[in-house]
């Protein structure tokens, strides 16, 4: 089976990551802020509202990337991908979801400058 031997089925797995590991953290969220587990950026840490809100947005958003991924991930079984495309959507999709997070909370919580 060529298919097993080439990057072409790690869009799947890393499909499958994204949506368990979305889901573990979405149904148990970090309670606290720490360094250790949880969605950790500058701006989530802020403060525990900062925290609390990017737990849970960031790990719905893991479980869309997920399955977005999924379905995309079966051209590589169907086809033979280039592995330079399999690379860039591999990182799209686990960018994708950073980078919404970051966006909903600074619009859920701008900075005031003075």
């Amino acid at each position: 089976m060529k298919w097993i031997e080439s990057l072409n089925q790690l869009p799947i797995v890393l499909g499958i990551f994204l949506v368990i590991v979305g889901f573990i953290m979405y149904r148990f969220p970090p309670k606290n802020i720490n360094f250790f587990i949880g969605y950790r950026t500058p701006r989530s840490m802020m403060s525990q509202q900062h925290w609390d809100f990017s737990q849970k947005y960031a790990a719905s958003e893991m479980m869309r990337s997920g399955i977005a991924l999924l379905p995309i991930s079966l051209l590589g079984l169907i086809t033979e991908v280039p592995d330079f495309a399999m690379n860039i959507i591999i990182i799209v999709f686990i960018l994708v979801p950073i980078l919404r997070t970051e966006i909903a909370l600074r619009k859920k919580f701008p900075s005031i400058k003075q």
